[in-house]
């Protein structure tokens, strides 16, 4: 990709390299024939993998997210949450609530809706979530 390396901001790119340790992290207490020092030849280059991970991510991101637009610094927003979102008169999303965890924010659906067809269990998440 072709950003400027003005436009990358480390402090963008150090969150999200933290943000994905901290999920490789909870991976690791729930699978322990996971071996990411194995996987990666060493701590090391598991580290320069999330580095350049975060990296490619932030450049995609100052080239597809209207940042003057936002009112938060959204890349502190890559621990795993859930936002729950509903559709106004208009079809436009609206932003109801937020929730740390799917069991969580299923509860708060079915409590809005007690109809809602929410599966119990998420697929393709982190085995805490």
């Amino acid at each position: 990709m072709n950003v400027p390396p003005e436009e990358v901001d480390p402090a963008a790119v150090f969150a999200i390299a933290t943000s994905l340790q901290r999920a490789c992290e909870e991976r690791l207490k729930h699978d322990p024939r996971l071996n990411l020092a194995e996987a990666y030849n060493g701590w090391d280059q598991f580290t320069r993998e999330l580095m350049r991970v975060a990296g490619m991510f932030e450049e995609w991101a100052c080239m597809h997210v209207a940042f003057d637009h936002m009112e938060d610094t959204w890349s502190y927003y890559l621990d795993i949450y859930f936002g729950i979102y509903g559709i106004d008169e208009d079809g436009f999303l609206e932003h109801i609530a937020d929730r740390p965890s799917y069991p969580l924010a299923r509860e708060f659906v079915l409590r809005l809706v007690p109809q809602a067809d929410c599966a119990e269990k998420a697929v393709g998440l982190c085995p805490r979530c």
